[in-house]
């Protein structure tokens, strides 16, 4: 079956550059005609040029290899894949370097992995009941050596083998996530404690920090559900941060990767980065690691798509917290098991893994937008979060009592926080009225009333078949501190395979659709 992942991410950077040109993210007004959810056939890689494919997967392996040689814009876990997928289209000369990457550091006599190779030095294993944790004793890959109990067994690998087995207990065990595919005895290398176990997961250690690399998860082969390996870093001690709360975070996520494998391995990355950052919140809740991509994504940044690119894929693991919060942590489950239809998107398997559960992903969307306001209330641990951003602030008084028609236009799983303000004048008689006009298909809009006493209360506004709503609210300067208006295109429905960075690489069709929303104080 031909992969889903068609072109090269790295390849796709210059394909978003002329769409944006041509205008096929600009504001359309086009119809609202409700085209089919299911994404066209794969198109056959053969129907490419030659030439273009080549391109396409030298742009991969040179995305690769910068990220894996200190480039923090770029994933090595996603680079990787787009190599193994594409690294057949390369040119001869080209092939050698991308076998390169796709090496195990304990493939001897075979040209060496650049990020990291045990080269000729003997390989050390400890294996449990679900990995093996390969070691150097010498060389700049060795981990700290210090073996207190006097096992043979330095401290850090059994920690590593300790944290890895937690990830396993709780994303397979407790989670019920899919086992990662076996790789037979690959991987053993005549260890005692592993003999001829099969399908024990590899995890390498070496000196990844010393290239900003946390760790990363690899395949061996290119087919769209493999077995993975992992190179972890090993100390973190080139990274800020307490490191062994670092190794818990990379090993929680990594191995999440290689979970995801076994369901398909050609699935849209942000929904593979975005799960795999919520899976470290369910495996190490304390560490925390995962907040310092809030800031990147939909939760602080609102008018951006939840599909967008980097940065953004790892903070929007804040949305499957907030649908799991909602729903049940089983749903991300449910959604994986959907996604990996090679006829279902990720967003159409988020979609119909919340419409199993009575809510949907419009519904789920336009919801986490209101309550990011607010998510000190909305989350366990939302006091430590950022707030979504403000795109406008208007504050009325007796002398000025409407903003007028507001027009905006936003994007695909998107949103926009409009405030209003009671300002002078605004006695106990007066109230706010709300009034709200959207063009685009899954349309939502909600109110989000904060009182001076602390009490936040968010309601819905409901669009009728003509994409309207009205609600009048208090508006009492002594009551009510402010007033927000949450506008949310909640759409997800694409053409895909056109070439962008978004889902299925797609075309939203319902991008920069426009909402105008009017408020205006009234006399109670």
């Amino acid at each position: 079956m031909p992969s889903r992942r068609l072109v090269s991410r790295a390849a796709l950077a210059t394909s978003l550059l002329v769409a944006l040109t041509a205008g096929l993210l600009a504001p359309s007004y086009a119809g609202t005609d409700r085209a089919s959810r299911v994404p066209q056939a794969d198109p056959d890689r053969s129907s490419a040029s030659d030439g273009t494919r080549g391109a396409q997967a030298i742009e991969a392996l040179e995305t690769a290899e910068a990220a894996l040689s200190g480039d923090t814009t770029t994933d090595p876990t996603m680079a990787l894949l787009d190599v193994q997928q594409t690294h057949t289209d390369l040119p001869a000369a080209q092939q050698k370097r991308a076998r390169q990457l796709l090496l195990r550091p304990t493939d001897n006599g075979q040209v060496s992995n650049p990020e990291i190779s045990y080269g000729s030095l003997e390989a050390q294993a400890h294996c449990t009941a679900h990995f093996c944790v390969h070691w150097v004793k010498t060389g700049e890959h060795a981990p700290v050596l210090t073996d207190s109990d006097k096992d043979q067994v330095p401290d850090q690998v059994e920690l590593v083998a300790t944290v890895m087995e937690r990830a396993w207990t709780v994303e397979v065990g407790s989670l019920g996530y899919r086992r990662p595919l076996s790789d037979g005895t690959r991987g053993n290398d005549g260890s005692a404690s592993a003999g001829t176990r099969s399908g024990l997961v590899d995890v390498y250690l070496g000196n990844t920090g010393r290239n900003s690399v946390f760790g990363y998860a690899n395949t061996d082969v290119a087919t769209t559900r493999a077995a993975g390996f992992l190179v972890l870093d090993d100390d973190f001690a080139e990274f800020s941060g307490d490191p062994v709360k670092l190794l818990k975070a990379t090993a929680a996520h990594e191995f999440f990767h290689t979970v995801q494998y076994a369901y398909v391995t050609d699935e849209d990355p942000w929904f593979m980065e975005a799960t795999a950052t919520w899976m470290e919140e369910q495996v190490y809740d304390a560490v925390d690691d995962n907040r310092r991509y809030l800031p990147h994504g939909s939760l602080r940044r609102p008018t951006q798509s939840l599909d967008t690119d980097q940065l953004a894929w790892y903070g929007n693991w804040i949305f499957f917290q907030h649908a799991s919060d909602h729903v049940g942590r089983a749903v991300v489950r449910d959604a994986w098991t959907r996604a990996a239809s090679s006829t279902t998107t990720s967003l159409q398997g988020i979609d119909r893994a919340l419409r199993a559960r009575g809510s949907s992903l419009p519904d789920e969307f336009a919801r986490f937008s209101a309550d990011n306001n607010v998510p000190a209330q909305a989350y366990a641990e939302g006091s430590a979060y950022p707030r979504a951003a403000v795109s406008s602030t208007s504050t009325l008084t007796s002398g000025k009592r409407s903003t007028g028609n507001r027009s905006y236009w936003i994007r695909h799983l998107a949103s926009q926080n409009h405030v209003v303000v009671p300002g002078d004048g605004m006695g106990s008689a007066w109230k706010v009225k709300v009034e709200i006009t959207a063009s685009s298909v899954d349309a939502r809009a909600f109110v989000v009333v904060h009182y001076r006493t602390g009490l936040v209360v968010t309601r819905p506004m409901v669009l009728n078949s003509n994409g309207r709503s009205a609600r009048t609210l208090r508006f009492s300067r002594a009551d009510v501190a402010k007033v927000t208006v949450n506008l949310a295109n909640a759409s997800s429905r694409f053409r895909c395979w056109t070439g962008s960075r978004f889902t299925c690489q797609g075309t939203p069709l319902d991008d920069g659709r426009r909402f105008t929303y009017r408020a205006t104080a009234v006399r109670g």
